[in-house]
Parts: C-alpha cells; structure tokens; sequence
C-alpha cells in the first residue's frame, strides 16, 4: 500500500497546515463577529463553560497521551537493554565452548549483532514502491 504523504516534504505539510489553520480561524473569527451582535449574556456563558469543558478534557487526553507514550518508550528502553546483555553473555559464554564450534558460534553472534543493528536502522520510506 502506497502512503501519500511519505512522499511529501513535512515542511510542504507544516506549510499547507498553517495556511489552512489561518484560513480557518479567520473564518471562525468573521463568523464569531457577526453572531456576537446578537448574542445575549446566557448563551456567552454557555460557551465559555463549554470552551472550558473542552479545555478539561483536552489536558487529560494530552496526559494520558504522554503516559502511555512515556511508558512504550521505556519498555522498548528496556527491551534492547535486555537484548544487548543477552547477546553479550552468550558472547562471553561462547568462549567456554569446544575449540571446534567456538569461533563458528562466535562469528554468529557477531552477524546476528551486525543485523540487529540494521533492522533498528530501518527507514520509513518504502524503498519497494
């Protein structure tokens, strides 16, 4: 499946945003000018509690957001961390093995290191299509 926005400059995106966003919130303000004319006290109080209630549970998305992002990244920490110990004992462990398969295991865990480091490297570019 080929992803459309892969292939375009994120400043050409930033750009197109921020040029929309304006658009939009001047739109918003025109619309909002011609409307507070006739807007009385009590509906000004409505939407002020309502642009406060939205305000509420954008920060509490915004917070679990952060959390759960915080602790993916540190599982994953933690996970390579394990990994990298566990290549490294074996390694070290290998040396205990027969003269016959010692540097044969060695070099396999020397390989397997060699690609581990690739495959962290991957792109998001999808070089196929």
């Amino acid at each position: 499946m080929k992803e459309t926005l892969y292939s375009v400059d994120s400043a050409v995106i930033a750009v197109a945003l921020l040029v929309s966003m304006g658009v939009v919130i001047e739109f918003g303000y025109r619309i909002g000018v011609n409307r507070s004319r006739v807007a009385n006290e009590a509906s000004r109080a409505h939407v002020n509690t309502m642009a406060a209630a939205l305000l509420g549970i954008l920060a509490l998305l915004l917070g679990f957001t952060l959390s759960l992002a915080l602790q993916r990244f540190d599982s994953r920490s933690e996970a390579v961390v394990d990994e990298s110990n566990a290549i490294g004992t074996a390694y070290l462990r290998a040396q205990m093995l027969p003269e016959s398969v010692r540097e044969h295991t060695r070099k396999l865990l020397r390989d397997y290191t060699d690609q581990r480091v690739r495959a962290g490297a991957v792109t998001t570019v999808d070089e196929a299509a």
